[in-house]
């Protein structure tokens, strides 16, 4: 059986000559032709349609499988990749966060907010002290200046006994202080064992003292030392004064008696001391006596001070006093003795007293 013959296209070609010149050829074709070649771009476009639509469905599917497997790669991960740009134009957008670590971050940044929050709390705290005119806090290496409370260097604690209450045995008493309250009497007054004009009264602890340091200065220097005065109360130092003022006047009574409610010798801890044998007697010439001399070096040793010095008047606000003596205790007096500072007012930081 033979197969049918194609039809053969009928061509018709005209040639032009113009000016005596060949330009081109050119074909025509017949209606019939262009039917048929019509009849074969169709069947060749069909062809095609169905081989792109097939790989479009494959390309597809590998599309979706890749992305499933991505997916399931970022399910497992607990923090993304910082590399990964955030998604835009032609870029796929990455999966969401799990919740799990969504609540971390929350967490985290709570507590961050939290420690910042406290952080400048205790900042704006320590500057609000600082502007309210109150000394700030040292840093690290700074040097704390002492003061009437402070501990030395040393390690003497200033701040051991009151200089306030009239029962220490520190208490500071002067024309700037004045015992409170004005008619104090001490509570343990006992009668002193020595030699006296009059018979001495002093606090339990200041009369074992001075009894153990004239008992020194003639076991280890051959002198005999006597009390001419001793605790003086309000009533009593009230006509001490007034007997001074009538025979010297206010202005040098001031500088050689104190005035009623600021006399240490109120406080039961306080003597006069002289020589036995009288020389010199409330007069600053004991100071070049034997005894004088003894007690200016030695009266530390038993908890006693020379309390108005020679060079101390603007400090103390009296004269040169080489017979009166204040008990402190032996701490204190060791310490002064030690620092070579002869003044309570100065050891302590207090104001110098030399007027009322």
């Amino acid at each position: 059986m033979t197969s049918p013959t194609r039809p053969e296209i009928p061509r018709m070609e005209i040639s032009r000559f113009e000016n005596g010149e060949n330009s081109e050829s050119e074909t025509l074709e017949s209606p019939a032709t262009d039917a048929v070649r019509a009849e074969r771009e169709s069947s060749e476009f069909a062809i095609a349609d169905s081989e792109f639509a097939d790989s479009t469905i494959a390309d597809a599917d590998v599309a979706d499988s890749e992305f499933s497997g991505a997916e399931a790669l970022f399910s497992e991960a607990e923090e993304p990749d910082p590399a990964i740009p955030v998604p835009g134009a032609g870029i796929r957008a990455e999966p969401t966060l799990s919740a799990r670590v969504r609540r971390n971050r929350i967490i985290v940044g709570a507590s961050l907010a939290l420690i910042v929050v406290v952080v400048l709390g205790v900042v704006i705290g320590n500057l609000l002290v600082a502007g309210d005119g109150s000394t700030p806090a040292p840093g690290p290496g700074a040097i704390v200046e002492p003061t009437a409370t402070a501990h030395p260097v040393n390690g003497f604690d200033r701040a051991a006994h009151s200089l306030d209450d009239p029962e220490s045995p520190w208490v500071v008493v002067n024309k700037q202080r004045p015992i409170v309250p004005v008619d104090f009497t001490p509570p343990d007054l006992v009668a002193v064992k020595v030699p006296h004009t009059w018979a001495p009264l002093l606090r339990a602890d200041a009369a074992t003292a001075v009894e153990a340091m004239f008992a020194a200065a003639t076991s280890e220097a051959g002198l005999s030392l006597e009390s001419n005065s001793a605790f003086r109360s309000y009533a009593s130092q009230v006509e001490v004064y007034t007997s001074e003022v009538k025979s010297a006047g206010v202005a040098a009574a001031d500088l050689s008696t104190a005035r009623p409610g600021t006399s240490e010798h109120q406080t039961g801890l306080t003597i006069d001391i002289g020589a036995e044998n009288g020389a010199c007697r409330f007069n600053v010439c004991f100071a070049d006596t034997a005894e004088g001399q003894w007690l200016a070096a030695n009266a530390w040793r038993f908890g006693y001070l020379l309390r108005y010095p020679a060079d101390k008047v603007a400090v103390t606000g009296y004269e040169f006093e080489p017979w009166h003596f204040r008990y402190l205790g032996t701490d204190l007096s060791t310490e002064l003795h030690s620092t070579g500072v002869s003044t309570l007012e100065e050891f302590f930081e207090l104001p110098s007293a030399p007027t009322y």
